[in-house]
């Protein structure tokens, strides 16, 4: 996701009940930055953060935080899929990169922010995954801004570091063709922030599967 000079600002609501009688102004610059503050002041090296892989290749990892409601992010989609059956897509003429959109990813409606626009399609980073994909315009629609700023944002792309991809305990740690760590249990220690998407991390295991969840990660990839 390309940082801009011109960054478009959405306000958070306040207690109207509060002495601030002015809402606070948040770029997405700084909301995602928030996330990475979060994960460097809580999470601990030698514990790690448990994740749970939605997909993966030899290198990387979309990942989403257990320690975050799953729960709750079902509700936000269902809530957005109703929105997005009255609102009107997108216009390619009209479309920004850093814009907050709702995309249609196969049976599901999720939370995206535009990295750049080609013609009537647009490659979109689905921020509760970790993932980007290449859309058709007319799968966007406008993304309310409090659906971000109030609802954490679930996803993060992991770069691997190759170093730390082989354990005693696990021996390699490489994805390839034949393992699968899609809806598995990771562990992930060393999380350092490299783009405003994307968090270097070092692979230290390898853990469950969680089939309850199967259905929910089909109905993206």
């Amino acid at each position: 996701l390309r940082v801009s000079g011109a960054v478009d600002y959405f306000r958070i609501p306040v207690d109207p009940d509060g002495d601030d009688a002015e809402a606070e102004k948040f770029s997405l610059t700084e909301v995602l930055m928030l996330r990475w503050k979060m994960l460097t002041a809580e999470g601990a090296p030698e514990s790690g953060e448990r994740v749970r892989v939605i997909h993966h290749d030899r290198t990387s990892l979309g990942v989403q935080l257990l320690r975050l409601d799953v729960e709750r992010l079902r509700e936000l989609e269902s809530v957005l899929a109703q929105k997005s059956r009255t609102t009107k897509p997108c216009q390619p003429s009209q479309l920004k990169e850093e814009a907050l959109v709702a995309a249609q990813k196969k049976d599901s409606v999720v939370r995206g922010v535009v990295c750049t626009v080609i013609g009537k399609k647009a490659r979109v980073y689905l921020l509760d995954y970790g993932i980007t994909e290449t859309l058709n315009i007319d799968q966007l629609c406008d993304l309310p801004t409090e659906m971000v700023t109030q609802v954490p944002i679930y996803g993060v792309r992991v770069l691997l570091d190759k170093e730390g991809l082989v354990s005693a305990e696990h021996g390699s740690l490489i994805p390839n063709e034949n393992t699968s760590l899609t809806n598995r249990i990771v562990r992930l220690g060393w999380l350092s922030p490299r783009t405003l998407t994307t968090v270097w991390a070092r692979l230290l295991s390898i853990g469950e599967w969680n089939p309850g969840l199967e259905n929910f990660t089909t109905r993206i990839i």
